[in-house]
């Protein structure tokens, strides 16, 4: 009944009655910060997807970053716990497989990434 749709610079969030609302980030501002709705900032939001609990996955291709965006809209950014930020160069497209891992694919490395994700506790 939801659908989420990645703009520039912001998520908007569509209801089933047909009202949409910014769900994460700024429609005027880009920029790079974690933070909750409308204190989040993207730059250049290419694609999205979502996993089996509700959180929301956007690639910005612009700052090279996956962001999760969890159903009460809190934005993080992903990163290999042992290296820090993942080695992206554009990445364009986000999907999951059935048990669960994220893929994305990198147009510029040419190169699809997969990402296990560690569940939070």
């Amino acid at each position: 009944g939801v659908v989420y749709v990645a703009e520039r610079k912001c998520i908007r969030r569509i209801d089933n009655q047909g009202n949409v609302t910014t769900f994460a980030g700024s429609p005027t501002e880009e920029g790079a910060t974690d933070g909750t709705g409308s204190e989040a900032r993207f730059w250049g939001l290419t694609s999205l997807t979502l996993d089996a609990s509700g959180n929301l996955y956007v690639a910005d291709h612009e700052l090279k970053m996956i962001r999760q965006i969890s159903p009460t809209g809190v934005v993080k950014t992903l990163q290999d716990p042992a290296k820090g930020p993942l080695p992206l160069v554009n990445p364009l497209a986000l999907a999951f497989d059935a048990k669960e891992h994220l893929y994305v694919a990198d147009q510029d490395a040419q190169t699809i990434l997969k990402i296990e994700l560690i569940p939070e506790k």
